[in-house]
């Protein structure tokens, strides 16, 4: 696994947010010089204020998590799977071939068993069955083995505590991510502080980020009419 793909990074791909900042950039300009043609300078309304700073505590929370446990644990994980290339076995074909299977290959891993617990019928007589059921039991025995002693590196590692702690911290993140793409904007400057948050931070939601642009626009107009 790599160690810099993280559900947060997973989060934050998205694409449109090149588009995006190049029409935002534009809206933003706008907006921003008329407000300052008319001497006005509104500050970020509290809620969204106080979803900017739950959103830089819970990145802060993961990023600190990331360096101090995540990315070690997988980092030493991985160095001691490294003890356990994949397994290959040569097995003996009905036909008369070699066919060889890998442990790199979930296909030839079911095949395997397959052959390993199938039992001696009417239609396996064949006088290589035995061989091929032999060997392929051999292989899918190795395969096994190998999969315990990931186990118990996993287990070593306690890479179910790192997942579980790694749900819990982004259950706090992915509520600020969500909230502030949600935010209902009340001034150009919450607008402003939103757009320059969103184009930041890049989230699963860029594929939806003209459509919050455009409602959050239509906010301000309608307070301008009024």
């Amino acid at each position: 696994m790599d160690t810099n793909t993280t559900r947060r990074n997973l989060l934050r791909f998205g694409t449109t947010a090149a588009a995006y900042a190049a029409g935002a950039s534009i809206v933003t300009g706008g907006i921003a010089l008329a407000s300052q043609a008319k001497g006005a300078a509104p500050a970020v309304t509290p809620q969204l204020a106080k979803l900017l700073r739950d959103y830089t505590a819970a990145d802060d929370a993961l990023n600190h998590f990331y360096e101090t446990a995540h990315n070690p644990a997988v980092e030493r994980e991985a160095a001691m799977r490294e003890a356990y290339p994949h397994i290959e076995h040569a097995i003996p074909t009905t036909s008369g071939n070699v066919q060889t299977f890998t442990t790199a290959k979930p296909m030839d891993i079911a095949q395997a068993r397959h052959i390993a617990k199938s039992k001696s019928s009417a239609e396996c007589q064949h006088p290589a069955w035995p061989t091929k059921r032999e060997r392929a039991r051999a292989f899918y025995a190795a395969h096994l083995r190998r999969e315990r002693a990931f186990a118990s590196i996993r287990r070593t590692c306690r890479m179910d505590a790192i997942n579980a702690r790694e749900t819990a911290l982004f259950v706090p993140y992915k509520a600020a991510v969500a909230g502030i793409a949600a935010f209902p904007v009340a001034t150009v400057a919450d607008l402003n502080a939103k757009m320059a948050h969103l184009l930041e931070n890049r989230t699963d939601q860029d594929d939806d980020l003209f459509d919050t642009i455009q409602a959050d626009v239509r906010q301000l107009l309608t307070r301008e009419v009024r």
